[in-house]
């Protein structure tokens, strides 16, 4: 159910890692109803592999798991959704080599066969048809046969008029029910589809639509000589191309650097040990004529192997006990910094709210007994204009003061202050901030709580500013001795830099997961929203602050 929830929350990650884990569960223990959990992980592992990772040998296996299974329960719903997968799949591989027309055969038969068990079923969802008939007008478009292609593309769109809507389904109706008509030649009708289509695609922020869009709008007012427009979208075209084809190379070129690094240490590991089967060879030959005196040796060299061996585990254990002892101190002088910056920041906070927005009331207070005194009618609009002024001025900083000092988590704990602080930061920002937290978080030591706390303020302060998210995710587990904590945005993504070129925030988040001995995980993908994964192993916390 968690990587369900995950697949639909667009948390991909997240959810292939529960799958995994749930995929573990059900070989370990025997379930009532194993044959449907197994159907349903692999339909959607299935999913996931061809729309995230784009593999889709992968993605064909899976599907052709969860379709066995299917048949076994003989359920036509669900081996109808599992069909149009598998239809899915073999469609798309055609995009690696257009000349195998075997697999549009095979998708299509896929999805006639689809259409034929849902029109049995009880189960008959207007979605699942449009998804079919897009795929399906998809095909014949490929083929160049346009009658069909504008059949099917027509029944998949929902009214006559196009509407604009947040789903990307209607992006995909609009540019095949387009690009049908612009190889007909009807230029007029195919530009209001696309740029339908390109509105979509700005709202959703698409750029890998917005591309494909471009081009054919190009193409379009090419043929159509209007070539004013058409330098424009080309222009646009161009420029979109030029950022995808910059990532990629990025991503090119690190994957090349590595696959050096890994041949360079082949090639040295193979010399190494070249060298060690040629000195092998030399001791064999010595050893024919001096075995007597290599058991010696032998022997000689075993004892002395011990006490070195004892030598190195005393050494071992002194370096274990060093390092802890300095972990212990790094920790200590972290746990004081920390809290000679959160009295300070109570100070401030106290004078914010005790000094400041006091005073603030009191000029309101005597703004307002001026009013009453001296009845100035040319000047009410602007006087009350400057006491709404002042009471924004004193709530905001009355927010500021209680973000300063989170004494709701000295007196509530580390799950309601996460809590309480993600719901006003959704209110006060618009953007919608799900909060998962175990039932089972224990109370651990304040200034730890109190660093978790403010971690989770930095994250999502940075979504806030940097991410241009609509929805993020804060989720706190418990599984002893291990905290996890997980935030996660649907946001533009970032590139993973190098250590050098990393924010001020981030290196002190980093510096301050490693005295605390967790560990620190950021993944992201431009365009793909970020995931930031830290864990604590809490018995080590325990044993450092002991020493």
């Amino acid at each position: 159910q968690f990587g369900k929830y995950y697949k639909y929350l667009y948390y991909r990650d997240t959810a292939v890692r529960y799958y995994a884990k749930a995929l573990k569960l059900l070989e370990r223990h025997r379930v009532s109803d194993s044959v449907l959990a197994y159907y349903n992980i692999f339909n959607d592992l299935g999913e996931l592999y061809m729309d995230k990772y784009a593999d889709i040998p992968i993605a064909i296996g899976y599907f052709e798991k969860a379709r066995k299974l299917a048949l076994l329960k003989k359920d036509k719903t669900i081996l109808a959704s599992v069909l149009v997968g598998l239809g899915a799949a073999h469609a798309n591989r055609i995009i690696f080599d257009k000349k195998n027309h075997d697999d549009y055969e095979k998708g299509l038969n896929y999805f006639k066969e689809a259409l034929w068990l849902l029109q049995d079923s009880a189960n008959n969802r207007k979605e699942t048809f449009r998804n079919i008939y897009n795929n399906m007008a998809t095909v014949y478009l490929n083929l160049d046969q346009l009658d069909s292609a504008a059949y099917f593309a027509n029944k998949a769109w929902p009214g006559n008029t196009p509407t604009i809507d947040s789903k990307t389904m209607d992006i995909h109706t609009l540019l095949l029910l387009g690009t049908g008509i612009m190889k007909r030649q009807h230029y007029a009708a195919a530009q209001k589809y696309l740029l339908y289509a390109r509105t979509l695609c700005l709202a959703l922020t698409d750029r890998k639509r917005l591309l494909e869009v471009d081009k054919l709008l190009y193409g379009l007012f090419i043929a159509s000589r209007q070539y004013d427009r058409a330098l424009a979208y080309l222009q646009s075209y161009t420029f979109l191309r030029d950022n995808l084809i910059d990532e990629q190379k990025i991503k090119t070129i690190a994957d090349l650097e590595i696959k050096y690094q890994f041949s360079e240490k082949n090639r040295e590991l193979a010399e190494k040990n070249l060298e060690l089967n040629r000195r092998e060879s030399q001791l064999r030959e010595k050893n024919l004529w001096i075995w007597t005196i290599g058991m010696g040796c032998i022997l000689l060299a075993g004892f002395l192997l011990i006490l070195w061996r004892n030598y190195q585990h005393r050494k071992r254990r002194l370096e274990e006990q060093q390092q802890l002892w300095q972990q212990g101190e790094e920790i200590r002088t972290l746990k004081a910094t920390i809290a000679g910056e959160e009295k300070e920041r109570a100070r401030i906070g106290r004078e914010l709210h005790d000094g400041i927005v006091g005073q603030l009331a009191a000029a309101r207070m005597n703004f307002n007994m001026i009013q009453r005194k001296h009845a100035l009618p040319d000047l009410r609009e602007d006087f009350q204009e400057a006491l709404n002024y002042l009471d924004e001025t004193a709530a905001e900083l009355r927010k500021t003061a209680h973000n300063i000092m989170p004494g709701i988590l000295l007196d509530q704990g580390l799950p309601v202050a996460i809590d309480t602080f993600c719901e006003k930061t959704s209110t006060f920002t618009g953007i919608q901030i799900d909060v998962h937290l175990d039932d089972n978080i224990p109370g651990f030591d304040t200034d730890f709580e109190l660093s978790v706390y403010r971690m989770i303020q930095e994250l999502v302060q940075n979504i806030i500013k940097h991410a241009d998210a609509t929805r993020a995710l804060v989720q706190l587990e418990y599984h002893a001795p291990l905290l996890i904590l997980t935030v996660e945005d649907n946001g533009r993504g970032i590139d993973i830099l190098p250590e050098s070129t990393e924010g001020m925030g981030l290196r002190n988040l980093k510096a301050r997961v490693q005295a605390l001995q967790g560990n620190f995980e950021i993944l992201g993908r431009a365009g793909e929203g970020t995931s930031v994964y830290i864990e604590f192993d809490i018995s080590l916390l325990l044993r450092t602050d002991e020493l």
